[in-house]
């Protein structure tokens, strides 16, 4: 019985690790630098050294890592002790939170810089978003060693068009991948009258031009 239980708990550990993939920031910021102590430092990879960010004039302290991309992140952990000491954040599609085997005395949040109101593929487990900020709400240092970001494993994906853009069919098929172009077309017995291309950035179809429109092929009326 204790053999099956611990390969059930093998398995878990398995799929969970196959569900998530570690990315990197591409850019590393914090709210007022104490000494030397930068915001690179926390993400060198170096357990041993660390960023120290001080609270600024108008605000607390605070630690921003931004993606070139916005990826669906699950799991954030910030190592703050010398010692690997370190707060975990689990995230749901609305918001990140604490682990509840995890001591956080700092706060987290992820988000998009350009945050579109255009319907996106949202997944449960994990939050969409290009922007994660950690910061504290008192008047203390914020210490990191390392920020270490993990998100879904699945590519970022469009799989919606504009829900402005009636009767517009898609070729190829939904869902695209990020940078695929596609067709706009309409279905039988209409043609398209507006754009015609559209590219899949950050979950979302961007124009090159006007948007699609699908008229009634006589001419007649029009859609």
């Amino acid at each position: 019985m204790l053999e099956v239980l611990v390969s059930l708990l093998i398995l878990a550990h398995t799929q969970i690790s196959i569900a998530e993939r570690k990315v990197t920031p591409t850019q590393i910021n914090q709210s007022r630098t104490e000494g030397d102590q930068s915001a690179a430092l926390a993400m060198d990879e170096d357990p041993q050294t660390c960023s120290k960010a001080v609270p600024s004039d108008t605000g607390n302290a605070w630690l921003q890592a931004s993606f070139d991309e916005v990826y669906c992140i699950k799991k954030v952990k910030v190592i703050y002790g010398s010692n690997g000491a370190t707060s975990s954040f689990r995230c749901s599609r609305d918001a990140c939170s604490c682990d509840p085997d995890s001591t956080c005395y700092m706060k987290l949040t992820v988000y998009e810089k350009n945050a579109s109101d255009q319907p996106r593929n949202e997944k449960d487990g994990c939050k969409l978003g290009d922007r994660i900020k950690v910061y504290r709400e008192d008047t203390f240092t914020l210490i990191v060693y390392e920020l270490e970001v993990f998100s879904d494993e699945d590519a970022v994906q469009c799989s919606i068009l504009d829900t402005s853009w009636d009767h517009v069919e898609a070729e190829p098929p939904l869902p695209a991948e990020e940078g695929e172009e596609i067709t706009l077309t309409c279905p039988e017995r209409y043609k398209n009258k507006g754009g015609k291309y559209a590219v899949c950035e950050n979950e979302v179809f961007k124009l090159s031009g006007e948007p699609p429109r699908c008229v009634f092929d006589t001419g007649t009326s029009e859609i």
